[in-house]
């Protein structure tokens, strides 16, 4: 099965949407767990480590396809896309580093909110699975 050539400007256009909606996400999933359990619980703070920092990876994934977006028309299409393909997989990177590093240092400071930040760390870390989606649609076929 072939996959089909899409335009340019469609592929940043849906990267760029799909990075902010996964930013919003993570925002309405923080909020609503610090609605849920109360700003002073113990997972509050670890919540807005790992979620809020996953939210500035996809907002800084959504900067680049934004970037790219207005570059598209005044440089060279296939070298934009490349470019913006090689740093959608440097923040998948970043997001999957952060959301280690975080969740280790949670987990070391408190023991017992382990399995918590652990799961957490793991819905901050489907940032990645986003952005290697979005960046296999910038990739030419």
């Amino acid at each position: 099965m072939d996959r089909q050539p899409r335009l340019p400007d469609h592929a940043l256009r849906t990267a760029f949407i799909a990075s902010g909606g996964a930013c919003l996400a993570l925002g309405v999933l923080a909020a609503s767990l610090l609605v849920l359990a109360g700003a002073d619980s113990p997972i509050a703070w670890p919540a807005v480590t790992l979620l809020g920092g996953g939210q500035v990876v996809a907002l800084a994934a959504a900067g680049v396809a934004g970037a790219g977006w207005w570059r598209l028309g005044r440089a060279d299409t296939r070298g934009v896309l490349e470019q913006t393909a090689r740093r959608f997989g440097f923040l998948q990177r970043v997001v999957l580093v952060w959301c280690i590093g975080a969740a280790a240092a949670w987990v070391i400071h408190s023991l017992d909110l382990a399995i918590a930040v652990l799961l957490l760390a793991a819905v901050a870390a489907q940032l990645a699975l986003v952005l290697g989606m979005l960046r296999r649609g910038l990739t030419p076929a």
